[in-house]
């Protein structure tokens, strides 16, 4: 079919847009199209390889044969998306549009988290692929904020209506949690602000004598607190601000150094 290309243009640590502007110089959005693309079947069958290949006789079920996968991330934390790329080929044409089911099993067995959906994000049925053409399918699947950490095994299954047909191993996954403390520790000054209505600033760590020399660092230690898990991907910003009021230095990102991302905080956590 036919697509849009759009192009948006953001600041990689705070992900903030950019805005687009008109001749006048006014804000309109934050993407501008670009054209379009046509898609269309390829004359021959597109060769691709995946990274793990699966035996060649991982049948899926009467229809479906998994190639193989890519799983470029073995190591997550409670609240990461784990990225997963399936490589399928139809063996039959498929008579129904089936589903993949991912899960996480802990060493029991028990699925701890599960993610089922049509392969190609619903965009491209089961029976709309060609015999011996491969799809590939990406999946982004999100991880529990309270998920306990420790080694689980990752499982793909293909379903009809709810019902396994078949499921094969991709390996193991670990889950690196991290302490969850609930209570401040000392501070030196405490403080009490409140952003948005689900971030406290509880206070800060940092020497009575902050008077530095060009070329320095300044070294703070910030105690937040959730007052709610937050759905947007949060960023935090220490600035030092000069006689007019602008930053002179600066440090921006994700709290932690990228260790405790917002998606995984839980209500009442305290984060250093």
């Amino acid at each position: 079919g036919r697509y849009a290309l759009y192009l948006k243009v953001y600041e990689d640590k705070t992900l903030r847009p950019y805005a687009v502007k008109d001749e006048a110089g006014q804000p309109q959005s934050t993407e501008t199209l670009l054209g379009y693309v046509d898609v269309t079947r390829p004359t021959n069958p597109v060769t691709v390889t995946p990274d793990t290949p699966m035996p060649s006789t991982t049948s899926m079920g009467p229809d479906l044969v998994l190639l193989g996968y890519d799983a470029p991330v073995r190591e997550v934390r409670p609240g990461d998306s784990l990225p997963l790329t399936l490589y399928w080929q139809a063996s039959n044409p498929p008579s129904q549009d089936y589903q993949v089911r991912i899960e996480l099993r802990d060493l029991a067995g028990k699925a701890v988290v599960t993610q089922e959906m049509s392969p190609a994000n619903g965009l491209y049925p089961t029976t709309e692929w060609q015999l011996n053409e491969t799809v590939r399918d990406w999946h982004r699947i999100p991880i529990s904020t309270s998920l306990a950490a420790g080694v689980h095994d990752l499982v793909v299954a293909v379903t009809d209506r709810g019902r396994a047909l078949a499921e094969a191993s991709l390996g193991q996954v670990m889950v690196k949690g991290r302490p969850r403390l609930m209570e401040p520790p000392p501070l030196s000054s405490p403080l009490s602000a409140v952003f948005g209505e689900r971030v406290a600033l509880l206070g800060v760590v940092a020497p009575d004598d902050l008077q530095v020399r060009p070329g320095d660092t300044i070294t703070l230690t910030l105690a937040w607190q959730a007052l709610a898990t937050p759905t947007e991907d949060l960023v935090r910003f220490a600035h030092v601000l000069g006689p007019d009021g602008r930053p002179a230095s600066q440090s921006d990102g994700v709290p932690c150094n990228g260790d405790c991302v917002s998606a995984s905080w839980l209500t009442g956590e305290v984060l250093i």
